[in-house]
């Protein structure tokens, strides 16, 4: 019987367990052709699949690209599954332009990314060239008796190297394959095809050893960077006394001066290191207008990013248009591309149209790839201005696939990793998916259904996912409009909360105690942290990714106008003794009283009313 596939299953072997590495082993036995004199043993696979890789089960195949396939089968029945890691043994050179071999490919998320030719057609048990384990008896075409068995091999380390060793000889470079997978819970599954009568492919003797990623709970701390908390407009050099009006998302650049879209007060703000709050570009008026940076009018700005030579390109989204300000010489606001009629027009940049742009990144060739809430795409901007559709086709709607052939609904941010690859949240799907350097779209994390819950790929529900930022090691931070909360991505994609309760509410403090309400946008600072711009409560926050909080400052703790709340820093169970002056530098501090932490944020209120227009702290460890 020829052209029969099967597909054998073993799920959640893991039992759950987020993988870095593993080293696989059976013993094969493989051989025989339909007839004397044609190919033997058409083709299978081996491969380590994501709980969320879907398994092919129809379709035949070639050990072919995954991209030019289809969804349950095209070319890939022998490969088992369309994206994790498979090694795919094939013994049909098919002589068309596909890239076929006689011997291994090892294909990584719809990529084949190595092929080894074992060009030996039924040849010896031991035979290092032939991917078949002893020749056919021409007495018995069918049988095994002339087939020995073989052991075969495969380890990806902690460092993502693959070495496969077969016949046990390696098939692999010295140094191993660098595939880039970084596996996670998941199964293992064996895909098969026969090409005609006679065939066998035998698997025996199945061992899997993992090693499980620890994934450290840190507890973030949550503060307030700047804002008032009432929305309005107001410079000032006490970033608490500043106001916002729902900002969003924000950049960073390397010197830490923090740039801020403020949505409905149309201006581009700053907050410098020392945290001093200003205008950088805008105006609270709406408009569109280019020029010097105080003239200049924007439309509900909504995101900003930076390049290389530092100038800020703004994601302008009511006037339909990507802007730029320069930051070299005189601040210059210039516009990049839209004609400023809502639309979807590829081309020229004075012709291109655009729908709500809502984010932006900047690669390092100065191509900017942004995001349109309404037009459901991702778009590019080449270094000549000229415009393209990426991904998506303007139509909303939930399919992964390369370029136009993907669908999105509603993305409402963008990042854009080391390797070029881009990473998008959507609103209405409440996913985050990844869309790769040749435009091809997979979902990372999240359902169809809204919700709040951790957990590996799609069994982790997510609520109108929003700003998103990706760091050096590969981890995504995201924060959630619907879910009030900011939750990361291991490369290995579980996803997990770092910050938030679910519930609308302002509240600095760690995991368990930081609330926000309705967080947008977020950067990464060079410091390591995260910064969060949050429109509900007119705020920018700052998330410290480490476990323990800082230490408290040294010298006077606060100094506040007729006010005596303060917010002490330290580790549960260490005792400050508090003290008072009326001026910052007094000769004699005068003890008030002993306090002990139960939490890493303490607010603590003088009881005794204040007496003149200042009086200054500090909290003295014990």
């Amino acid at each position: 019987m020829s052209s029969q596939s099967s597909v054998i299953v073993f799920d959640d072997f893991d039992s759950g367990l987020i993988v870095k590495a593993f080293t696989f082993t059976c013993d094969l036995r493989v051989g025989n052709p339909s007839d004397q004199g044609t190919p033997p043993a058409d083709g299978f696979s081996i491969s380590y699949a994501r709980a969320s890789d879907p398994v092919i089960t129809t379709g035949t195949g070639f050990a072919d690209f995954a991209k030019y396939g289809g969804e349950t089968g095209g070319w890939l029945a022998e490969e088992g599954t369309r994206t994790g890691l498979s090694i795919g043994f094939d013994t049909w050179a098919n002589g068309s332009s596909l890239p076929d071999v006689i011997g291994m490919s090892v294909r990584v998320d719809d990529e084949v990314v190595a092929q080894y030719s074992l060009p030996t057609l039924n040849g010896a048990c031991d035979d290092p060239t032939s991917l078949q384990t002893g020749p056919m008896d021409p007495d018995d075409p069918g049988g095994t008796a002339t087939l020995c068995w073989q052991p075969f091999k495969v380890e990806l380390t902690a460092s993502q190297q693959v070495h496969i060793f077969w016949k046990n000889g390696r098939v692999t470079p010295e140094a191993g394959l660098a595939a880039g997978f970084f596996p996670s819970a998941g199964r293992l599954v064996f895909g098969g095809r026969t090409g005609g009568a006679n065939q066998n492919h035998h698997v025996d003797n199945i061992s899997i050893t993992t090693v499980p990623v620890v994934i450290a709970q840190l507890n973030p701390l949550v503060t307030t960077l700047a804002g008032s908390g009432t929305a309005g407009y107001r410079d000032a050099t006490d970033p608490l006394q500043a106001q916002f009006r729902y900002p969003n998302s924000p950049a960073v650049n390397r010197d830490g001066v923090i740039f801020v879209p403020d949505f409905s007060n149309h201006a581009i703000r700053f907050i410098t290191p020392g945290g001093a709050v200003g205008t950088w570009a805008g105006q609270t008026t709406p408009g569109f207008l280019d020029g010097p940076g105080s003239a200049a009018l924007f439309h509900s700005p909504l995101a900003v990013a930076l390049d290389a030579a530092g100038d800020l390109l703004v994601a302008d989204a009511d006037n339909h248009r990507i802007r730029r300000i320069v930051s070299a010489g005189v601040r210059t606001v210039t516009t990049v591309a839209g004609s400023g009629t809502p639309g979807l027009q590829n081309g020229a940049s004075a012709l291109a149209a655009f729908n709500f742009p809502n984010d932006l990144v900047v690669d390092s060739a100065g191509n900017v790839f942004l995001i349109e809430f309404s037009n459901h795409t991702v778009r590019r901007i080449a270094r000549n201005g000229e415009v393209f559709t990426f991904a998506g086709n303007g139509t909303p709607g939930y399919a992964d696939g390369r370029g136009t052939a993907a669908r999105f609904n509603q993305p409402a941010g963008i990042a854009l990793d080391a390797a070029g690859d881009l990473y998008v949240t959507e609103w209405s799907n409440h996913r985050v998916r990844k869309v790769r350097r040749d435009g091809t779209v997979t979902t990372v994390a999240g359902t169809n259904t809204a919700g709040f819950k951790d957990g590996q790929g799609s069994a982790a529900l997510l609520n109108t996912p929003d700003g998103i930022v990706v760091d050096g090691e590969g981890n995504l931070y995201f924060t959630e409009f619907g879910n009030h909360a900011v939750r990361k991505i291991t490369p290995g994609g579980y996803v997990l909360t770092l910050a938030g309760q679910g519930v609308a509410g302002y509240a600095d403090g760690d995991k368990t105690q930081a609330l926000f309400n309705r967080p947008t946008g977020i950067a990464l600072h060079p410091d390591g942290s995260l910064i969060v711009a949050e429109s509900e409560n007119h705020r920018i926050r700052r998330i410290d990714l480490g476990a323990a909080p800082p230490p408290p400052p040294k010298g006077p703790l606060l100094s506040l106008d007729l006010t005596s709340a303060l917010t002490i820093y330290g580790l549960p169970g260490e005792t400050y003794r508090l003290e008072y002056a009326d001026e910052g530098r007094p000769s004699n501090w005068i003890p008030l009283t002993n306090l002990t932490l139960t939490k890493p944020v303490e607010k603590w209120t003088d009881p005794r009313p204040a007496t003149k227009a200042r009086r200054f702290y500090r909290a003295v460890l014990q």
